[in-house]
């Protein structure tokens, strides 16, 4: 893609986003929204961050909920709200213009991830874009094989957002997958040395907060008051007001198909596959490489986490999955036919509808929307994505416009003080 079709894409899009927001929130209010309303929600816990640090109180929600470096950044440049934002945006810029030019990624996945996402997290004061570059320094030294990138990904991304969990678990899994298609377990050091350093980067974070509060584990224990540990998922699930479930359910669906992808990816690596005439509803064509696979088992991950340690609710799944430069890799992977949705769209559509009413709670008529929404998005990225630029089918260009839409009313209300995602 050339550098001119990049640059229109990364700030004409969120320019139409802004404008978008901007006149939703002026019908509303009969106002223009001002520059202290992109501080809202977990906003105000970073704020609390870099202005008295850590504080850890027993039986209570606290700041130690929140990993610090977005915070003490923010200390340290001493920016304003307006500033820290413009700040998170070119970050988030920088982070995606390396991930499209050294992966090559076409303007059409550009166009869909910007459209069909959550990119409204990448203008506010918000861990999103510090976590997008991180975890894309991280994509880029598996590719490049350069742990000293490797390792500036991973101390970005854990000190930035709480993603320990999946990424070791992911790591786990990647190492066990690669041992079983290469029937070896040499050649993985790369895996062992990323969670190695994972884990090491969680003990420090743990151990700052430790050093100013003198409880440890205090992440842990703030997070449970917010009803945050392990636990079966309820159903049905239940998330935010309408019509932040219209996202959650698509992110869901993501986390699933990700899901799918792997489980026929391990199993195709089993000599008894080759005697299975069923034919998968993803294909991979090829051999997934450790940055590519990595990203299907935390999309997944990230999914599954979000399941069973907020039973059911899905609050946030849809930041944590559709802000993420795992999503961005997720398109390029259809849109380069690395990875093939080979449906029998009867069936799909019934399973499809079927599971969305298992998504967020809500009245009937927002249920039907969630289904709708979602046989659309699904369809225009699944189905039409991996189509030629020159061809635009008309289920793509509904679910980018429908996507856009969404996320400029997701923005507005978030300027009214609700919630995003």
């Amino acid at each position: 893609m050339k550098n001119k079709q990049i640059i229109l894409c990364i700030l004409g899009i969120p320019t139409i986003l802004i404008v978008l927001a901007t006149i939703l929130f002026y019908a509303s209010n009969k106002s223009m929204p001002t520059v202290n309303l992109l501080c809202q929600w977990d906003c105000g816990w970073y704020v609390d961050v870099k202005n008295n640090g850590y504080l850890f109180i027993a039986g209570k929600q606290c700041n130690v909920a929140f990993f610090p470096l977005l915070p003490y950044l923010w200390r340290w440049l001493g920016l304003s709200i307006a500033g820290i934002s413009l700040f998170n945006f070119f970050v988030f810029i920088t982070s995606v213009t390396l991930l499209i030019k050294y992966l090559q990624i076409r303007q059409k996945t550009l166009i869909t991830y910007l459209c069909v996402g959550l990119i409204g997290f990448f203008m506010v004061p918000y861990t999103e874009s510090l976590f997008f570059l991180g975890s894309s320094l991280l994509l880029l030294g598996m590719y490049k094989k350069q742990y000293a990138v490797l390792t500036l990904g991973v101390f970005i991304a854990i000190f930035t957002r709480s993603a320990s969990m999946i990424f070791l678990v992911a790591l786990v899994s990647a190492f066990l997958i690669e041992s079983i298609r290469t029937q070896s377990i040499k050649n993985h050091f790369i895996i062992l040395y990323t969670a190695a350093i994972v884990f090491l980067v969680t003990v420090a974070v743990l151990y700052w907060q430790y050093l100013q509060t003198g409880e440890f584990f205090g992440f842990f224990k703030t997070h449970a008051e917010w009803g945050h540990h392990l636990q079966w998922p309820k159903f049905p699930f239940t998330g935010w007001h309408w019509p932040v479930p219209l996202t959650d359910s698509f992110a869901l669906l993501i986390g699933i198909s990700c899901m799918i992808i792997l489980v026929s990816y391990t199993l195709s690596q089993f000599p008894f596959s080759k005697n299975i005439s069923v034919k998968p509803l993803f294909r991979v064509n090829g051999i997934l490489s450790l940055p590519e696979l990595f990203t299907l088992l935390y999309l997944t991950g990230g999914s599954l986490f979000i399941l069973l340690y907020q039973g059911g609710n899905l609050g946030s799944i849809n930041r944590y999955m559709l802000s993420t430069p795992f999503y961005l890799i997720l398109l390029h992977l259809l849109a380069s036919k690395k990875i093939i949705f080979t449906p029998s769209y009867k069936p799909f559509l019934i399973v499809l509808v079927i599971f969305n009413f298992a998504m967020p709670h809500t009245y009937p008529e927002h249920q039907l929307f969630i289904i709708t929404s979602s046989v659309i998005f699904t369809f225009g990225i699944f189905y039409a994505l991996p189509m030629s630029e020159k061809k635009w089918t008309r289920f793509h260009l509904i679910a980018c416009a429908l996507g856009l839409l969404l996320q400029g009313v997701l923005f507005a209300n978030y300027l009214q003080g609700k919630w995003m995602g």
